[in-house]
């Protein structure tokens, strides 16, 4: 018999000694056998709420468990002379710099360049390579030092990060041969740190706060999260800062009001004499007396500075030609004589720009005292007609001039003035000696007072023990 079959048999045998009770149950407390009973809807409810409150314990657990471990924001601190803070992203990239004293805000200004976004080893080439170029930082000088501090909260991450930019920085140092040397501690302040159990660091962004907050004590510092610090540091880098921008912009406003005035007058007077030949045009087309038109053509020619001829002309179309030549060698004055002044206030705020950093990298402080040149008016030489070399020859002669004045009202000018003197006297001579400098030019007065006034220079320097 088969497995099966005598399952089958015992189970209807069982019937007979084992009492089915069931229908006898149901039936005394008014029940049919076959009916099914229903769970209380209440019951079901409680068990799928505990339920859900049971799953989202685990995934609350599992997330927890599972989330990177979140650090705070990291800073890297360089120190050249110049000082910057970058504050970077979590992937180490720039997400904000900013200057900490006077050299780094005239620094990132010369720049010209957004670092945002740029990895951090390359945001340090590039401060650094701008400190070179402007004189902070002398390559060549194995004593010189560059000081890149990195800073986190979490020692782990400012380790690695320490550690990407001593390898990446040292390179682009061999690449470049710079000797300089790339300094990422502070011996000073790794003592101070450990004793406080914070991260060297923090502690190096925390002198920098006290240094200029003095209202700040170390105890309350360190009470701090790293982000207040920080803020503290740009904040009060900020006021002084401000205070600095304030008084450069002064100091450089009566320059630029007398740049603007001359300006102003030269374009009201090109003005009246454009009104004037507008005037003309129209009688032109109205097709007045021709006699009438010349006379007011050659009564206006008194009033160009920079125009030789006369009003000959026989018809309307010939008049009308002279005075579109008229207008063309009007506009082509007028712009040569702006970019004359605007050539002499460019050369005396950069010579200024240049004061006030040798000023700064000496002493660290700096001195508004500077005298300017602030006659900006068109002299006669400028108004007569030259061809385009003569002209070169022009601009040349007031860009020394312009600085052979600012050097004599400052005699403790850079040296960077007066190597621009000697590159633009021997871009003078160069021209000077160009087959299409008329000999009439070469021998006037303009030219030969110039010539007089370069000597004197010369001589004057002498005292200075300075030689050409």
């Amino acid at each position: 018999m088969k497995n099966k079959d005598l399952f089958k048999k015992l189970k209807n045998e069982s019937i007979d000694f084992i009492p089915n009770i069931k229908e006898k149950v149901f039936s005394n407390i008014g029940i049919s056998p076959n009916e099914k009973v229903k769970q209380p809807f209440f019951k079901y409810r409680y068990k799928l709420g505990l339920s859900f409150v049971l799953l989202f314990l685990i995934l609350l657990i599992s997330i927890v468990s599972f989330t990177p471990k979140a650090y705070s924001k990291s800073y890297v601190l360089i120190d050249i002379n110049p000082s910057f803070e970058l504050i970077l992203d979590d992937e180490d990239n720039i997400e904000e710099i900013n200057p900490l004293n006077p050299d780094a805000l005239l620094l990132l200004n010369d720049m010209n360049i957004n670092l945002k976004g740029k990895t951090v080893q390359n945001a340090i080439m590039e401060v650094v390579n701008a400190s070179t170029v402007n004189g902070y930082l002398d390559k060549n000088d194995e004593e010189s030092v560059v000081r890149v501090i990195s800073v986190n909260k979490n020692k782990e991450k400012e380790n690695k990060l320490k550690q990407k930019i001593e390898v990446n920085i040292k390179n682009a140092f061999s690449n470049n041969n710079i000797h300089s040397n790339l300094k990422t501690s502070d011996p000073l302040l790794e003592k101070t740190a450990k004793e406080n159990k914070i991260t060297l660091g923090q502690m190096v962004l925390i002198n920098k706060a006290l240094e200029l907050d003095k209202s700040l004590d170390l105890k309350k510092a360190l009470k701090m999260d790293i982000e207040n610090i920080a803020k503290i540091a740009n904040d009060k880098s900020r006021e002084k800062l401000k205070e600095f921008e304030d008084s450069y912009d002064s100091s450089l406003a009566p320059l630029e009001d007398s740049k603007n005035e001359a300006i102003s007058k030269l374009e009201d007077f090109y003005s009246n004499i454009f009104e004037t030949l507008d005037d003309i045009e129209e009688m032109i087309d109205n097709r007045k007396p021709l006699h009438t038109i010349k006379k007011d053509l050659q009564k206006l020619f008194k009033q160009i500075p920079n125009f030789e001829g006369e009003a000959n002309v026989k018809t309307y179309s010939e008049a009308q030609t002279l005075v579109n030549r008229i207008k063309d060698s009007l506009n082509s004055d007028l712009d040569f004589y702006k970019d004359i002044i605007n050539d002499k206030y460019n050369l005396q705020k950069d010579a200024y720009r240049i004061k006030v950093k040798d000023d700064l990298k000496q002493n660290d402080s700096y001195k508004f005292d500077f005298e300017f040149d602030k006659d900006f008016e068109v002299k006669d030489n400028y108004k007569k007609q030259n061809n385009k070399e003569e002209q070169q020859i022009t601009m040349l002669i007031q860009r020394i001039s312009t600085l052979i004045n600012i050097n004599m009202n400052n005699p403790m000018i850079s040296k960077k003035v007066l190597e621009n003197i000697e590159e633009y006297h021997e871009e003078y001579l160069d021209l000077m000696d160009n087959d299409e400098i008329r000999n009439e030019f070469k021998n006037s007065d303009f030219i030969i007072n110039f010539n007089n006034k370069f000597q004197e220079f010369k001589e004057n320097l002498k005292n200075f023990n300075i030689y050409w």
